[in-house]
């Protein structure tokens, strides 16, 4: 991916003829924060997730370039620092996607998920929905015959593997590498059974906490002496944040009028060979009820109604 990442940021950089002093400079000040932000690890998340990862990275690599290109360079290269900034982000989820897709059997989590009811058929949904978080469920397994667990039984009754007892087997023979005990109500010494059992049976084990449906904005776990916490923030509250938001949302639609205004000199002259306009707009209802114009390209002919009625007419004969 670094490899892919170069190629890309050297055919930016040559392009504007930016000294090769500057560009390896630069680049390995982008392989720092992507370091620092864990952005290589291809962890089993949600690709909004990545995609807010990715925003930060190209954030704060922007800051950082338009302040070297300010103190030290004299504005020269602040175009071409702008624009990897804000193509580099939906490039590297591209690649990433791409890695994805093309390494799934080497990448992949062969997951087994403990319990049958609610929680367990929610994960089911998203990781079905979700392949960039590159999970292979195989399966469920049934915990009702532990003391004091009684789950209905709301995933498809095809994919459960066994019941507790047969954890081991199960695990073996599915060569199975993370579990998530998707069983929210158990209570301490449940839950410390389980744990114990699969101690170095697999490489990760994942638990889901009682939230009672709570949503939590950019959730963490932390270890207050032995108690875990999970601490929940809104991040777009904070002022940096929206500063931030904003400043991505100025610089994604100018770089998206620039490609519209491009694509606007290529198609127009073509449409406007029948010697009508290019361009025509309707009217919409938007947010709270208040009109605006739609602009789009003409996709039919200026006398569409008179050439549909020379074809009914033909049809009729």
């Amino acid at each position: 991916m670094i490899i892919l990442q170069f190629i890309f940021y050297f055919a930016v950089n040559k392009f504007f003829d930016v000294p090769d002093r500057i560009m390896y400079n630069t680049f390995f000040i982008y392989l720092i924060l992507n370091f620092t932000k864990n952005m290589y690890s291809f962890k089993t998340i949600l690709i909004w997730e990545e995609l807010k990862k990715q925003i930060q990275v190209h954030a704060e690599f922007l800051l950082v370039m338009l302040v070297n290109d300010i103190a030290f360079w004299e504005n020269k290269y602040i175009l071409v620092h702008i624009i990897v900034g804000l193509t580099f982000t939906f490039f590297n989820l591209f690649i990433i996607k791409f890695i994805r897709k093309i390494c799934r059997k080497l990448l992949e989590k062969r997951l087994l998920i403990i319990g049958i009811g609610n929680t367990a058929r929610n994960l089911t949904k998203v990781i079905r929905e979700n392949d960039f978080t590159m999970y292979n469920l195989l399966g469920y397994i049934s915990a009702n015959n532990i003391e004091g667990v009684h789950q209905e039984i709301l995933v498809d009754e095809n994919k459960i593997l066994g019941t507790y007892e047969e954890i081991e087997k199960v695990i073996e023979e599915q060569n199975i590498n993370e579990v998530i005990i998707a069983m929210p109500l158990a209570d301490n010494a449940q839950m410390l059974e389980i744990i114990n059992n699969l101690d170095g049976k697999v490489n990760k084990v994942k638990f889901t906490p009682e939230l009672n449906g709570v949503y939590t904005f950019n959730s963490t776990v932390e270890d207050y002496d032995g108690t875990m916490l999970i601490s929940s923030y809104n991040g777009l509250g904070k002022t940096m944040n929206k500063i931030l938001k904003r400043s991505f949302d100025i610089f994604a639609g100018t770089a998206g009028c620039i490609v519209l205004g491009i694509l606007y000199l290529i198609v127009a002259p073509k449409i406007k060979k029948d010697g009508g306009k290019a361009i025509f707009f309707h009217n919409r209802i938007g947010r709270d009820l208040k009109p605006f114009k739609m602009y789009k390209f003409r996709s039919m002919y200026v006398n569409a109604e008179e050439i549909l009625q020379e074809l009914l007419n033909k049809d009729k004969n």
